[in-house]
């Protein structure tokens, strides 16, 4: 007596279509193509175009709408000019290259780019790796085989490449990343920093003596930092964007909390910290970028943490020099 076998197959003899995997490449195709043509629905816009980009010092969760940097700066120029921010956490100087392709994506015609940046930024050791999140932000790259960008990529970040665009979600998956991050992430931690809680402020204060030390123990070299790749990549956003004819300016912010600084730091650690800003200013001069120098402007007070500001009265100090500088190359009388 036989076992009867059991296949796959229906009582026809055929398999199924396979209708579900045909189902989800449909939706997911769908959903990426509406949510990037909703996402750049400003891009025939005619008055000029200023984006934000950088790290979570500009990305800040810890504002609401109306303190943000975009929203003061477009208030301050009184919708003479639309300002976006692309500006993300734990950005390095190569994402901030690709945030800038991803407003191109959906603004071709960009105006300004500004880039508020923290004194410690370019440093060798501040950002050993080249990307945040795995290299995910490969996706907004307009990829050219035979650019300065592609010749300095590994292996490894050329694989991303070719998988981020082979991909169907690149609209979609952040559309929800950014629904999520601005309706639960968001206000969540913005609850969590005016509640300040004991815990989180011993949380702050033990990252503060890390930072001091890693501070009091590392001088910084000028040329050492001329040759990181963090500035090497921030150099390659620079000569993109004036090829592209678009104005850039570069912000320079306190590496931390300048109350802080002085009354934590060690005396050899602000020495270093100064080397830094007087080495951004440097770096600014080298490549012939506009820069306003903040760094010494943004009062202790207006500080949540170590590195990020929590008031409007930060966001108001540095709005008000953007908008200074926006009104003398963007806008005409």
């Amino acid at each position: 007596m036989h076992e009867e076998q059991t296949t796959s197959t229906d009582r026809t003899g055929t398999r199924p279509l396979p209708w579900v995997g045909v189902s989800v490449f449909a939706v997911c195709l769908t959903l990426s193509v509406l949510c990037l043509l909703a996402a750049s629905q400003t891009a025939s816009s005619k008055i000029p175009i200023a984006v934000f980009a950088g790290d979570s010092f500009t990305g800040n969760y810890r504002f609401d709408e109306g303190e943000r940097l975009q929203d003061l700066v477009g208030h301050e120029l009184d919708g003479e000019v639309e300002v976006l921010n692309h500006a993300k956490p734990g950005a390095r100087t190569l994402d901030i290259f690709m945030q800038v392709h991803q407003a191109l994506w959906f603004h071709p015609r960009m105006d300004a780019v500004i880039i508020p940046l923290q004194t410690s930024k370019l440093l060798p050791w501040e950002s050993p790796a080249r990307m945040d999140k795995r290299g995910d932000n490969l996706k907004w790259w307009d990829v050219d085989l035979d650019s300065e960008l592609w010749a300095s990529l590994n292996m490894e970040y050329r694989r991303k490449v070719v998988i981020h665009k082979a991909g169907l979600l690149v609209g979609f998956i952040d559309m929800i990343e950014y629904l999520y991050v601005t309706h639960i992430q968001s206000p969540r931690e913005r609850a969590e920093m005016r509640e300040d809680r004991p815990s989180r402020r011993e949380k702050i204060k033990r990252k503060i003596r890390d930072i001091s030390q890693h501070w009091n123990d590392t001088p910084v070299v000028q040329s050492e930092v001329f040759e990181s790749q963090a500035s090497q990549d921030l150099e390659m956003l620079v000569r993109d964007l004036k090829e592209r004819d678009v104005a850039i300016l570069i912000v320079i912010v306190p590496t931390g909390n300048p109350e802080l600084v002085s009354e934590v730091f060690s005396a050899q650690a602000q020495r270093n910290i100064e080397d830094a800003r007087l080495t951004t200013v440097a770096w600014c001069n080298r490549n012939e970028v506009d820069f306003v120098d903040l760094s010494k402007s943004l009062p202790g007070s207006a500080y949540d943490d170590f590195s990020h500001l929590k008031g409007v009265e930060g966001n108001q100090v540095i709005a008000s020099a953007v908008s200074q500088w926006i009104k003398g190359n963007l806008v005409t009388d």
